[in-house]
């Protein structure tokens, strides 16, 4: 069941009154918002290590590889963080920053201005 529908079946519930309410409003709230936690960690690790990241991209001389990236700022990352991760930030947290240029090999390097 996807969020979008949790979200219609707690409002409907929600609008009307029915046997047992306020423990099935606080068993639907609980599933919504399960997975909060873990996203707002994730996304507390990225933008961590966003800094590191961008500086490593400054410091090349030529647009540079996810492993070449990873390599000259990985002491820092945050604990735990992996060269995949840095590769899923390049493509989907920090675009704003980064220009990425197909190859066989995908390179990055930073926007004009950054």
């Amino acid at each position: 069941m996807t969020k979008e529908i949790m979200n219609t079946i707690y409002n409907t519930l929600n609008a009307v009154e029915f046997k047992d309410k306020p423990a099935v409003m606080e068993a639907l709230e609980k599933e919504l918002h399960r997975n909060d936690r873990v996203k707002a960690e994730k996304e507390a690790a990225y933008t961590a290590a966003k800094p590191a990241v961008l500086e490593a991209l400054r410091i090349a001389e030529k647009p540079a590889t996810v492993a070449e990236i990873f390599a000259e700022c990985e002491k820092g990352l945050p604990a735990g963080f992996t060269k995949n991760q840095v590769g899923y930030g390049l493509t989907h947290y920090w675009t704003d920053s980064v220009v990425k240029i197909e190859g066989k090999v995908n390179t990055y390097q930073l926007k004009e201005g950054v």
